[in-house]
């Protein structure tokens, strides 16, 4: 999710609550504790310099249970941090506090907030001779008889 359509979201809901995949949602009670513009360079395992930039929220669960963060507060710190790094079609991600720091992408699907499990990767597998990945099957997402077991 790109950060203007964080903004236009918001311009469409009563209220702002962050669900994580599995559909359990963040204590409504969460507070934005920063909004900060990342940049990140980094040479890759192939040896590629590569640069990026994204937005990054950070979620905090203080005591104070009665506290609300409403959409027209959330819409003013993405506006003021607009006003210092005017990166409205970067990538949004989210940290928030598990056993670590967590890391989400956040995604909207169905004007949802999702918080999206992040993961590792080889930027480079050609380089570091690594076998194609083969997808991970469960067995109960395939309908029997359907070919993709």
């Amino acid at each position: 999710m790109q950060l203007f359509e964080l903004q236009q979201q918001l311009e469409n809901t009563q209220e702002v609550l962050f669900y994580f995949e599995e559909g359990k949602t963040v204590a409504p009670h969460f507070h934005i504790t920063e909004l900060a513009w990342m940049e990140k360079s980094f040479l890759d395992c192939g040896n590629t310099l590569r640069k990026e930039g994204y937005w990054q929220l950070q979620l905090h669960l203080a005591q104070d249970y009665d506290h609300r963060l409403s959409p027209s507060q959330f819409r003013g710190i993405i506006q003021k941090g607009l006003e210092h790094w005017p990166h409205p079609k970067a990538a949004v991600t989210v940290e928030y506090q598990g056993d670590t720091i967590e890391t989400y992408f956040l995604e909207n699907p169905q004007g949802r907030l999702i918080l999206q499990k992040t993961q590792t990767a080889c930027l480079a597998p050609e380089a570091c001779n690594l076998p194609e990945e083969k997808s991970k099957n469960t067995g109960a997402q395939c309908a029997p008889n359907s070919g993709c077991c």
